[in-house]
């Protein structure tokens, strides 16, 4: 054999193995590649089994509170439910009830929906349910269980889980936040294959209602296609009420200072005010408002 042939067989299998190390180092990229993808999806079902655990063991928790929250026996307490915002109906009739309390022998108690709003009220110095349910002790749930009023304006979607089971057996009065001009409430409805446990919650909260309230009397049979009341009370909303007196210091909680002075100076001066108040939306939220051409308004 010559030199050449065995140089030219030595080159031959060191490409040999260069090619055999790489398919090596390939195989075990893949195996790992294949392995950190497992991994994060069974991270991902252990997560999602933790959530259904969690779901699963607050519903079991809802249905007995349900049954415990009507046999309770009730005081004279109110709770005012909050929704995402801290204001409308919720805000002025809290308000005036807390004004009235002390009169009528009631005590009133504010669920906020979040921290912000737990801020606010407990600053004010009233009655007001951790918005955190890990932070409730036996004298909360106690309050809510004796409650003989609940006051709203939307879906009792509280961010507590527990809220709406424990305070099932009250009497509810529902303000709802403005007269609709779409189909809400039972028209509201989806094919069954796009039924979600928080679409069907959001049905289970159209009633049943102790008291409507509404605007007007002719709107009645609007209202009872969409909820489920007792009685419907045509008095107004309470958020109509400021605007007939010069609003005081609690009137002006969570109003944007800055636009509402500006208002008033324009005014002072003998000038107009328009406000433009368009109800919101589920989609883009906050970039169709600038799509909307407001400086064309203006």
């Amino acid at each position: 054999m010559t030199r050449k042939t065995v140089t030219q067989r030595l080159s031959g299998l060191e490409a040999f193995n260069a090619q055999l190390t790489q398919s090596i180092d390939t195989l075990v990229d893949s195996v790992l590649q294949v392995r950190d993808e497992a991994k994060r999806e069974l991270a991902v079902l252990e997560r999602r089994v933790r959530e259904l655990e969690v779901q699963l063991h607050v519903e079991r928790v809802n249905r007995d509170l349900e049954i415990v929250s009507r046999m309770h026996p009730k005081d004279r307490v109110i709770v005012f439910v909050a929704s995402t915002y801290f204001g409308d109906n919720i805000k002025y009739a809290w308000l005036e009830c807390i004004r009235r309390a002390e009169e009528h022998g009631y005590s009133v108690w504010f669920l906020p929906f979040d921290s912000a709003q737990e801020t606010l009220v407990t600053r004010l110095g009233a009655n007001c349910f951790p918005h955190m349910p890990a932070e409730w002790t036996a004298d909360h749930v106690h309050v809510a269980l004796s409650a003989a009023v609940v006051v709203m304006n939307d879906h009792l979607m509280s961010a507590n889980p527990y809220a709406n089971a424990l305070l099932t057996g009250a009497r509810h009065v529902q303000m709802w936040h403005g007269v609709s001009i779409k189909e809400i409430g039972f028209r509201n409805l989806g094919p069954l294959r796009g039924m979600s446990p928080r679409f069907a919650r959001v049905l289970r909260t159209c009633g049943h209602f102790t008291r409507f309230i509404g605007t007007t009397a002719t709107n009645e049979p609007e209202w009872r296609r969409w909820f489920s009341f007792d009685r419907y009370a045509p008095i107004g909303y309470p958020r109509n009420d400021v605007l007939h007196r010069e609003p005081g210091q609690l009137d002006l909680l969570n109003v944007d200072q800055e636009v509402y002075e500006r208002a008033c100076a324009f005014l002072a001066e003998g000038r107009r005010v328009y406000l433009y108040a368009p109800t919101f939306r589920d989609a883009n939220r906050g970039k169709w408002l600038l799509d909307s051409g407001v400086d064309h308004i203006a």
